[in-house]
């Protein structure tokens, strides 16, 4: 893959640890890493959860190799937070082509 053609701007946000409140429910912590990637649409759809209609968008996020990219993680890409939901890293060699959706 052509290194140029990883120009949009993304921010990577996984978990670094857990802690826990006064109330003793346990908090992720997050740290977050600012990332150029490829990205493309690869679908979307309507679904319905306990009688709330809810949007979904998939996205195919193909970035340099990064260690810190799992299912925990989150992107966040034009003011929208996407859930990883697969991560493929023998795609290219160097780069990890990951599976993000949205939830609105």
């Amino acid at each position: 893959m052509n290194p140029g053609l990883l120009d949009e701007k993304i921010m990577l946000e996984y978990p670094t640890s857990s802690s826990v409140d006064r109330f003793g429910q346990s908090i992720m912590n997050y740290a977050s890493q600012s990332l150029f990637a490829n990205v493309k649409k690869q679908g979307g759809g309507e679904n319905t959860n306990n009688g709330y209609i809810y949007n979904t968008a998939t996205y195919i996020f193909t970035l340099r190799e990064n260690s810190n990219i799992n299912e925990k993680a989150n992107i966040t890409y034009d003011g929208n937070k996407y859930n990883i939901v697969y991560v493929d890293e023998l795609v290219y060699d160097g780069y990890t082509k990951v599976t993000g959706e949205r939830r609105n």
